[in-house]
């Protein structure tokens, strides 16, 4: 649902914001949205309403300061679904300010660890690992350990990832080849997919060689599939 949606369901003709700026016509203005901090499903709330906050920050880096309260809550809330949706406001916090980011983040992931296998968790870490590896290790490491075989599996892919970008994230990678069948099966679909970019051919070529030898066949498939898509010629170059 997005700030438009919710205007119609309000009987406006576009978003709130837009249509307090109209009226303001360019002078100081102030939309106070009652109880946005009880954003939640043990209150009733719905969850996609977390869609306009996420809009609201990403458009307006001025907007995080109004809203860091209420953000800090969210964080805190004790449904790991609602959680799982403030992951991706999370992600529009990363755009203004980094370091704030991650400590939300931080406090975030401090529950369940199932939180850890959802889909927003993994795509801030994508942004996050890249300038924040030293900072994010310990929580990258708890992942790996973690009992739930898709949560190390997630770790894997994440710290694989970063280590073709962060020197820091290479010992953590090579520990991830050579470990459990959840952290080779990340590590397997990281360089599988990333052979053919010509900066990395050469560490994705070096980490398959050592998967295609994996004891677990189901990552010795995965490592395989780095071949698709190769055309006639290629494999040779």
């Amino acid at each position: 649902m997005l700030p438009s949606d919710v205007g119609q369901q309000l009987g406006l003709p576009d978003s709130p914001v837009n249509v307090l700026a109209a009226i303001a016509q360019g002078q100081d203005c102030m939309l106070v949205i009652d109880q946005l901090d009880a954003t939640s499903l043990a209150s009733g709330r719905n969850p996609q309403f977390f869609d306009c906050i996420n809009e609201i920050l990403f458009r307006d880096s001025n907007r995080v300061a109004y809203l860091l309260p209420t953000v800090e809550e969210m964080v805190r809330d004790p449904s790991i679904a609602v959680r799982s949706c403030v992951a991706a406001v999370v992600i529009a916090v990363i755009k203004h300010d980094r370091d704030l980011a991650v400590r939300l983040f931080e406090q975030l992931c401090d529950t369940e660890d199932v939180l850890l296998k959802t889909h927003y968790v993994e795509r801030f870490l994508f942004y996050a690992l890249q300038t924040h590896f030293k900072r994010l290790r310990p929580a990258v490491e708890c992942m790996l350990a973690a009992q739930e075989s898709e949560v190390a599996t997630v770790g894997a892919r994440q710290v694989c990832l970063a280590s073709l970008f962060v020197e820091d994230a290479r010992p953590l990678a090579d520990r991830c080849i050579s470990g459990t069948e959840a952290q080779q099966m990340g590590a397997a679909e990281v360089f599988a997919v990333n052979l053919r970019t010509a900066n990395f051919r050469s560490v994705c070529e070096e980490a398959l060689i050592t998967l295609f030898s994996s004891p677990y066949e189901k990552v010795r498939s995965k490592a395989g599939t780095c071949f698709h898509g190769f055309v006639e010629g290629e494999l040779s170059t």
